[in-house]
């Protein structure tokens, strides 16, 4: 992986080249103190499981879907941070409606959210500090595919996005750790 930016926004690419079960090992790398967390976010719709019974789908199916989706809906709520009627994504620059964010309580917690979270492609990750406003996040990591340098050469990638909030703390802090970790180059 190859470290390109400045801040306040780095991209960590090529993210695809990292095997799934080390995600997990990737994200704590930001958790420099013992009072940040890793929120994701959920819309509170995600987690509606009603949705299942109104498809077409056989009983059997129906049911397994339901079951899944309603224990997905516990762990969310079992561990709300926060929730907020929008949400503005400063990378986007779009508004998110009913947003639910939870924190995964150890590494086996967010491999879980990852596999139902789809590895995160094209979803977010905020770093935390616990008693602050969720405003006042320390990081906000954006997962994409299919992005191209500028530079016009058609080499596509899985990229990580960091957006700090303090000028050049993730370089000071965090990309030594991946450096160490994760042979990421600059």
């Amino acid at each position: 992986m190859i470290c390109v930016g400045s801040t306040p926004i780095y991209r960590i690419k090529y993210f695809e080249t990292l095997e799934f079960d080390r995600y997990s090992d990737f994200l704590m790398c930001f958790l420099t103190n013992s009072n940040q967390h890793l929120l994701f976010k959920e819309c509170r719709g995600n987690v509606d499981y009603t949705w299942i019974e109104k498809m077409g789908v056989t009983l059997e199916i129906q049911e397994v879907a339901r079951d899944e989706e309603i224990e997905w809906e516990q762990f969310v709520e079992k561990r709300k941070v926060f929730t907020t009627p929008s949400w503005h994504h400063p990378f986007y620059n779009t508004e998110q409606r009913d947003v639910i964010f939870f924190s995964p309580k150890d590494r086996l917690e967010i491999q879980q959210t990852l596999r139902k979270k789809h590895d995160l492609v094209n979803d977010t990750c905020i770093v935390w500090e616990a008693g602050r406003r969720l405003e006042e996040w320390t990081y906000i990591l954006t997962f994409a595919e299919h992005v191209f340098d500028e530079d016009g050469e058609d080499n596509e990638y899985w990229a990580v996005f960091v957006q700090e909030k303090n000028p050049n703390q993730f370089t000071e802090e965090v990309l030594p750790v991946l450096k160490e970790k994760f042979q990421v180059t600059e």
